[in-house]
């Protein structure tokens, strides 16, 4: 994941404000470690497989993933003024959304309670 820290800052320094990053470089306190996660594997829920497959792709395909990400902040921000906007989702957070709402065939209703609602489920 180090390359990806450093893409983050290869952003920031083209910038004068933050836009949208890769990841977040910093964990925040009292969350979880992605690699961290358990998964119930014996679960039926569609959610399972695509999350487990997120985590697969973040924690064991580094390039991989840094590729996809820089492809969905190309799609994000395709004309990019420093002068505008303000801090998003980063661009892992926009393909999460994605993979859940296209894998789950959820309507964006049904994705923002997801991504709202149940944030805190876990705790």
């Amino acid at each position: 994941m180090h390359s990806m820290v450093l893409f983050c800052q290869k952003i920031n320094q083209h910038s004068e404000i933050n836009l949208r990053f890769p990841t977040t470089p910093q964990q925040k306190l009292g969350t979880t470690k992605i690699e961290d996660i358990n998964f119930d594997i014996y679960s039926r829920h569609e959610l399972v497989p695509i999350l487990m497959a997120l985590q697969h792709l973040y924690v064991h395909c580094p390039d991989q993933l840094e590729s996809i990400l820089q492809l969905v902040y190309k799609d994000v921000r395709p004309h990019q003024n420093s002068h505008l906007g303000r801090i998003g989702m980063n661009c892992w957070e926009s393909l999460v959304l994605a993979a859940v709402r296209l894998g789950c065939n959820m309507n964006f209703d049904g994705l923002a309670d997801l991504a709202t609602n149940h944030r805190n489920s876990g705790k």
